[in-house]
């Protein structure tokens, strides 16, 4: 028979067997039945995380929480809410396989916006996330399997994107580029983002401490950056060729140029055709 609980929820805590801690729970209005938990005005507490301010969770019936990542709709609004890798990893143990979230377990992550969808078909809607000072995403996304870094999809849309290659290299499954790119600095991207980790199209403006591209490439990198396979267009501005290259006898370069057929990310294997207008050279 069904049934409806409907009221306040001033405070529940529980300790779950795998070791996840629940030290407060309340909502001004919460609503539970056999197949669907409502929070408004929801305050959630972690030793780690605090969430607020909505959550609803669909589901069919309640052991689909052994399958979070696949059976069960959320949809929440955050507002100043933070949450710690580690409480992710919790409801979603396979996370353990992505070597970013790994990594990262003990990091905060700072969120304002509204995500819904199941784990494995998430998407964010006017986001704000931060983790620590080594990613800030502001946009849009979608996604598939998540869980699964070898498949995950996602699709971006970014009014600013900014981070670093060592934080690139963690998330990217087999990114591994040379020295070099870590010259860049710190990157701030503006665009969409559309593909796998190691197969995507990236079109839109990037700035980095060398200078500021402007692009529209797809990278494959399925076989390894010496192998990875590239093309697109790309456009420089003021870029620093002289750092890049360790090349004294460089210097400034302003470039438009479209590449075909470009394979290698290394010096030993990098290949490509090239059309290029140079406006600037120094």
């Amino acid at each position: 028979q069904d049934w409806v609980f409907k009221g306040e929820a001033k405070k529940m805590s529980l300790k779950e067997g795998s070791g996840f801690v629940l030290d407060s729970l309340s909502a001004k209005e919460a609503t539970i039945t056999p197949t669907k938990i409502e929070l408004f005005g929801m305050a959630l507490v972690t030793p780690y995380s605090k969430l607020g301010d909505t959550l609803v969770m669909k589901f069919k019936k309640y052991p689909d929480f052994r399958d979070y990542n696949n059976q069960v709709y959320m949809n929440g609004d955050f507002d100043k809410a933070y949450i710690a890798i580690r409480d992710i990893m919790a409801f979603a143990p396979a996370l353990e396989r992505n070597t970013f979230f790994a990594q990262n377990k003990n990091e905060i992550i700072y969120i304002d916006g509204n995500l819904k969808g199941k784990v494995n078909n998430l998407k964010g809607r006017d986001l704000n996330l931060r983790l620590g000072k080594s990613m800030e995403l502001k946009g849009n996304f979608n996604s598939r399997n998540l869980t699964q870094s070898d498949e995950a999809f996602l699709s971006l849309k970014l009014e600013q994107l900014s981070t670093n290659m060592n934080t690139l290299r963690q998330l990217i499954p087999n990114f591994n580029p040379p020295a070099n790119f870590d010259k860049l600095g710190e990157l701030y991207f503006e665009g969409r983002f559309d593909g796998f980790f190691n197969d995507f199209v990236a079109d839109g403006n990037l700035t980095t401490d060398l200078g500021i591209a402007a692009m529209d490439m797809n990278l494959n990198s399925k076989e390894g950056i010496e192998q990875a396979q590239y093309s697109g267009q790309l456009s420089l501005t003021n870029f620093d060729l002289a750092r890049w290259t360790d090349n004294p006898n460089f210097g400034l370069v302003t470039v438009s140029s479209k590449v075909y057929d470009g394979v290698g990310l290394t010096q030993s294997t990098a290949y490509a055709k090239l059309n290029a207008s140079i406006d600037y050279f120094a």
